[in-house]
């Protein structure tokens, strides 16, 4: 695994001069990681796994699997991770355990999801869900449609 893509534990950055220069901040050890450190994050999983590099992309999505269990990004750079490696299976399979049911991103999964039956040739279960999303609007609903065609 290479070292470039192995996530350090995130924390805050310390906001102030004083606590740059090496206080300590009681209570701030571990603190949960800010909305725009979990974006960064993602973009540079999603980056590893579209340059092929699926098996050093994992512990970045492991990582985001702790730091944001709400979201589902980390099931969807696993899956695409897995469609690369002709996985059918094991994309759905992440999909359907750890995305859909995230009550952020998982609109995304959904899609994500759709384009996975359909190449594994399960289009009964491709077209339900192209139902259900052609309702919820936004990105994801867009892609139903358009794989609806």
């Amino acid at each position: 695994m290479s070292a470039r893509f192995r996530p350090r534990i995130l924390k805050r950055r310390p906001s102030t001069p004083r606590n740059a220069a090496g206080s300590t901040r009681s209570g701030t050890a571990g603190s949960p990681a800010t909305d725009e450190e979990l974006q960064l994050l993602t973009q540079i999983g999603y980056s590893a796994v579209i340059r092929g590099l699926i098996e050093e992309s994992r512990p970045i999505f492991e990582a985001l699997k702790i730091c944001a269990p709400n979201n589902a990004a980390a099931a969807i750079g696993l899956a695409l991770g897995a469609l690369i490696q002709g996985d059918l299976d094991q994309a759905i399979a992440i999909l359907k355990r750890d995305g859909i049911s995230k009550p952020k991103s998982g609109n995304e999964a959904k899609a994500v999801l759709m384009i996975a039956l359909q190449l594994a040739g399960r289009q009964n279960e491709a077209d339900i869900l192209k139902r259900d999303m052609v309702q919820v609007g936004g990105p994801a609903s867009q892609l139903a449609n358009m794989l609806r065609g």
